[in-house]
């Protein structure tokens, strides 16, 4: 395993099983591996799982550039965040139980996507629903040209409808 990237090179050999192979390596924690009773037939084992810690992280919302939004300035979240100290997953769902969001409650109208881009100009707001609307348009045109076959035969299976109706 190289300091640059966190990739380990695990090569199995025959009769190695992949955890005794990369568990040479250093790639898996003991906090995820899963435990096998040896005695047991295949059928019969209970896997367990564990689980340690839960990383927090909080990113910056800025200008996104996707065109699924209806109306208004898209939102992604930058690269740059801030990271909190690592936590037990117990503790973090006894905290966060009572802050739990639904779906319709996550989601912003362009009112609310727009205040929270504040710091952007109008003009760079244009620029991205321009952009936007370009792209939108060009979704429908491919949309179009591939159902183009589709609607040739629906117009000739009516026209055949409408001939042996009118005999």
């Amino acid at each position: 395993q190289s300091e640059d990237d966190n990739t380990a090179d695990c090569s199995i050999s025959s009769g190695e099983s992949f955890e005794t192979s990369c568990s040479q390596h250093g790639i898996l924690r003991a906090e995820s591996r899963i435990s096998e009773p040896q005695e047991k037939p295949s059928h019969q084992r209970k896997r367990k799982v564990r689980f340690g810690t839960v990383l927090v992280r909080d990113y910056s919302i800025i200008l996104g550039d996707h065109p699924c939004v209806s109306y208004g300035p898209p939102l992604t979240i930058d690269w740059d965040y801030h990271e909190y100290d690592p936590r037990g997953v117990d503790e973090f769902e006894f905290e966060n139980a009572h802050s739990r969001r639904s779906r319709r409650k996550m989601m912003l109208n362009c009112y609310q996507r727009k205040n929270l881009l504040a710091g952007y100009t109008e003009l760079e707001l244009e620029a991205v629903k321009n952009e936007i609307k370009r792209a939108k348009s060009r979704r429908n045109t491919t949309k179009w040209l591939a159902l183009a076959p589709f609607r040739i035969v629906e117009a000739a299976l009516e026209s055949a409808c409408r001939k042996c109706k009118r005999s």
